[in-house]
């Protein structure tokens, strides 16, 4: 009985198909036209975004930390005595003013006292102002009427509008404005980005003098509660070694309480005043007309090679053998 052979090796399967280089360079120079056009629509596309875009300017300060004599050494030397006083003052000495200010910078407590400048609010919130009525106002436009039934949607919950006050400012310095540090100078530089130069001048002038002033109001209203509890204890302490402890540390805290009640910077100093670019920093012309042109290179090669790999594996395994 004759078996026959229902086998068919000439059968195309594209996973015994093995792609060489040269062989996909062929396909995207046989198919240079798709890539040109695709190069050509992106790069037109980067250059209405550069004609439309908002540029900004980057404002920025460099700030160091202030070497401010203060008498750490006598409190750390009378420290044994200080606890038998039953006074502890090591909490207050861990962290430097300068440690601190990259903290307090982010603060809520920053962000309330510049939202009291109503001119500065104005500014970062120009949306939300309507000059004819002096109040703020809800901004609704179409992208927000449709992102708030979207989110219900998506279960996502949705924040119920807020006028620009403190809270809001917080999270806008959060987002906006960086330190950088150099920890071979010791400085930090402080950068804030805005469409206005002058406005991102002033408002780094503005949040670097706030920062510094808040943390000399809170060592000095730390060290005024000192000095008036060592003057209290002092009076009702007899014992010479406690009252030789409790006198130096008062006028390591006195010493402190002169620092922060002068006009000078008290936890970092400024090099100057702050400077904005010159130029626009956002967006970099030459960088987004290169990326349109990298992004329409890999755009048109994917096209090419989904042309003629994918679609073109399916029309030949949709093509019936000549053999069946």
């Amino acid at each position: 009985m004759m078996q026959h052979n229902h086998s068919t090796p000439n059968t195309y399967d594209p996973k015994n198909q093995e792609i060489s280089i040269a062989e996909i360079l062929g396909e995207l120079w046989k198919n240079k036209s798709i890539l040109l056009f695709s190069i050509f629509s992106i790069l037109l596309l980067s250059i209405l975004y550069l004609h439309i875009a908002t540029y900004k300017y980057t404002a920025e300060i460099k700030i160091y930390p202030v070497q401010s004599p203060s008498g750490n050494g006598i409190s750390r030397q009378l420290g044994g005595l200080a606890s038998l006083a039953g006074v502890n003052l090591q909490n207050s000495q861990q962290g430097s003013p300068f440690e601190l200010y990259s903290e307090e910078i982010y603060s809520r407590e920053i962000a309330n006292i510049l939202s009291a400048d109503h001119k500065l609010m104005r500014v970062i919130y120009r949306s939300e102002w309507d000059p004819e009525t002096s109040q703020w106002k809800h901004p609704k436009g179409i992208l927000s009427s449709l992102i708030a039934p979207l989110k219900a949607i998506l279960g996502v919950p949705s924040r119920e509008w807020q006028a620009p006050n403190g809270a809001r400012l917080q999270d806008y310095i959060k987002a906006n404005v960086k330190l950088e540090e150099n920890p071979r100078k010791s400085t930090v530089t402080i950068n804030y980005t805005n469409p206005d130069p002058q406005f991102a001048v002033r408002f780094v002038n503005t949040l670097h003098k706030a920062t510094d002033e808040r943390l000399r109001q809170r060592a000095l209203e730390r060290s005024t509660k000192y000095i008036n509890y060592l003057s209290n204890k002092l009076q009702s302490t007899t014992v010479t070694e406690y009252r030789a402890a409790l006198v130096a540390i008062l006028s390591d805290q006195e010493k402190l309480s002169m620092i922060a009640s002068s006009n000078v910077p008290y936890a970092a100093e400024s090099l100057g005043s702050a400077i904005a670019s010159l130029k626009p920093t956002q967006p970099r012309p030459h960088l987004v007309l290169m990326a349109g042109v990298s992004i329409g290179l890999i755009v048109g090669i994917l096209i090419v090679l989904a042309r003629c790999y994918v679609f073109g594996d399916i029309q030949k395994q949709s093509t019936p053998s000549p053999l069946s």
